[in-house]
């Protein structure tokens, strides 16, 4: 049984601050990483869950990793 939403999974960009948690873990993002929602992970804590679990979704949004994707959040400086 699939309890993740029905609707058009559509990728948000994710925003790193000084004021940004781990969608799990609740800390600081340690190698901060996603999964193309707009939520920020550890790359330990993500890359955990989806080992363990291959349809992992965010806990906060319900958004389902695919094929096991998870990408490395790019920081850029803006002034």
């Amino acid at each position: 049984m699939n309890l993740t939403r029905d609707v058009e999974q559509t990728s948000l960009e994710p925003i790193l601050n000084v004021n940004t948690k781990c969608a799990i873990c609740s800390q600081r993002p340690v190698l901060p990483y996603h999964i193309n929602c707009s939520h920020v992970f550890c790359y330990y804590c993500i890359k955990g869950n989806v080992i363990l679990d291959s349809s992992f979704a965010c806990p906060i949004c319900d958004f389902q990793v695919k094929n096991g994707d998870i990408y490395q959040l790019e920081i850029r400086v803006e002034d």
